[in-house]
């Protein structure tokens, strides 16, 4: 809905859909830092009111010392994940992968014995999921710093890869998280189908397409010879290969649309 609006222009509306949705998830804040970066300050400025708004409405009910009594729960849980959380490997985000990088495969433990690992994360996890983050953001949207607006089909791929890093750099994104990649691969797959774009770039974009198909496939016991190659294999993270993979593709089909001088030819779903 926030897209929708956020396109015709019914700022308020779109501002609505995108508070409300922050009252369910945090993972839409992504979508408020990118709205800032396109100077939509009009849109911006009413989601962080709603936003304050909803927060507090129920201390029509409930009382406002009440009401502030149950914010700070919150902040507090927010804070207070256990870090075998982060240490799982069920866990595909960056900052899981980084968790495994500089503090699980150094302790003594199995694979599924993560949850024994005392140590707490170290700077060093942080300062890696920052800047992976920070340059994925970067890489992608870095036309957004310079440009206020952009073809509409430019806009769509952008919300795509929003949905993307919403899976990537969210600290708990489990598997249930990855059914947001449904909003990335419908973009794909529409530019694939109905878009005339250059081969190079459509063939880079299909090959990771096709891997990032492979690569859940490949996430089952069947393929291997024992319980403990899976397990093993589990470290590698392949669901969240497969976001960066479509992570990729989208990329490639933006730098595709952006070679192209003419306007890009298409006909409708």
């Amino acid at each position: 809905l926030t897209m929708y609006f956020e396109i015709n222009k019914k700022y308020l509306w779109a501002a609505l859909a995108l508070a409300l949705s922050l009252m369910i998830k945090l993972s839409p804040l992504l979508f408020l830092g990118y709205f800032i970066l396109r100077k939509r300050f009009k849109l911006a400025g009413y989601t962080i009111l709603l936003t304050l708004v909803f927060l507090l409405l129920p201390a029509i009910y409930c009382g406002f010392g009440l009401n502030l009594k149950y914010l700070q729960e919150w902040g507090s849980l927010l804070r207070s994940s256990p870090v075998a959380l982060f240490y799982s490997v069920k866990n595909y985000s960056l900052l899981a992968f980084w968790s495994w990088f500089f503090v699980v495969r150094h302790e003594p433990f199995l694979t599924l014995d993560y949850h024994l690992i005392t140590k707490g994360l170290t700077p060093a996890v942080y300062y890696a999921w920052a800047i992976s983050c920070i340059t994925l953001f970067s890489l992608f949207f870095c036309d957004t710093f310079f440009k206020k607006d952009k073809k509409r089909e430019i806009v769509y791929l952008d919300y795509a890869c929003l949905f993307v890093c919403a899976v990537l750099f969210n600290p708990l994104s489990y598997l249930n998280t990855l059914t947001l990649l449904i909003i990335p691969y419908f973009f794909i797959l529409r530019y694939l189908f109905y878009f005339k774009l250059p081969k190079v770039w459509s063939r880079a974009a299909i090959v990771l397409l096709v891997a990032s198909f492979i690569l859940p496939m490949a996430y089952n016991k069947f393929f291997f010879s024992d319980i403990k190659q899976f397990n093993d294999s589990l470290i590698f993270r392949l669901p969240m290969l497969t976001t960066i993979l479509v992570y990729l593709c989208l990329l490639f089909i933006k730098l595709s649309l952006k070679s192209k001088s003419e306007p890009v030819s298409s006909r409708p779903l």
